[in-house]
C-alpha cells in the first residue's frame, strides 16, 4: 500500500498500477526507479513483484482487514427510498419503519454517503384556547391596515434577536411592546 502524499492516506494499488510495475522490472528497471516512476513506494513494488514471481498472481492475497459493514449496498438503496418517501420523519422513527438491527448514527451515516438527509422538524408550541382569542384579537384589531403600514413592520414567529453586539443579550421578539399605529 503506497503512502499517497497528497490525500495524506494509504490506498490499495490498482490493477493498473500493479500490471506497469511489472512491466518496468520486467524491462531492468530498479525498484528506486520504479518508484520514481509510478509513485508507489519500493517495498511495496518488491512485494508485488515477489508475488508474481512466486505466485503468478498480482492480486493482493487477502482482502483488507477491519469491521465488515453493517448495511449492505440493498439495505442503503431501501433506506434511501424510505427517506424519499418520507422526507420529514426523524431519524429515530425511519430506522424503526425500516426493522433494520443499526443505530440512529450509522442509519445517518449511510443516508449521508448517498447524499440525502434526514432533518429534524423543530416542535412547534400548541395553540391552546387562550392564545388562540389573543391571535384572533390581534388580528381584528389590525385587519384595517393599509399595505403601506404593513410594510412599515418587521413580523417574526419567537425568533431571537440580538439587543446589544458582543453581550450575548438576548430577548424574545414576542416580548416587545406592539405600538399600534394609527388606521390610515
Amino acid at each position: 500500500m503506497p503512502w499517497n502524499k497528497a490525500a495524506g492516506k494509504r490506498h490499495e494499488t490498482t490493477l493498473n498500477e500493479r500490471v506497469r510495475i511489472i512491466e518496468l522490472r520486467s524491462l531492468g528497471m530498479s525498484f528506486p526507479q520504479i518508484e520514481a516512476e509510478t509513485g508507489v513506494s519500493r517495498a511495496q513494488a518488491h512485494r508485488i513483484y515477489w508475488r508474481w514471481k512466486m505466485y503468478g498472481n498480482i492480486n493482493p492475497q487477502t482482502p483488507r482487514t477491519g469491521r465488515p459493514p453493517k448495511l449492505n449496498d440493498r439495505d442503503k438503496r431501501y433506506l434511501a427510498q424510505l427517506s424519499d418517501v418520507h422526507p420529514r420523519v426523524p431519524a429515530r422513527e425511519l430506522l424503526h419503519e425500516s426493522r433494520l438491527d443499526v443505530g440512529v448514527s450509522t442509519l445517518g451515516h449511510s443516508l449521508r454517503s448517498l447524499q440525502r438527509r434526514v432533518i429534524l422538524a423543530r416542535r412547534k408550541p400548541w395553540i391552546g384556547p387562550h392564545n388562540r382569542r389573543r391571535r384572533k384579537r390581534w388580528c381584528r384589531l389590525r385587519r384595517k391596515w393599509k399595505i403601506s403600514v404593513w410594510r412599515k413592520h418587521c413580523y417574526t414567529d419567537e425568533v431571537y434577536l440580538q439587543i446589544a453586539t458582543g453581550t450575548g443579550y438576548r430577548r424574545k421578539c414576542d416580548d416587545f411592546p406592539d405600538p399600534m399605529p394609527p388606521m390610515i
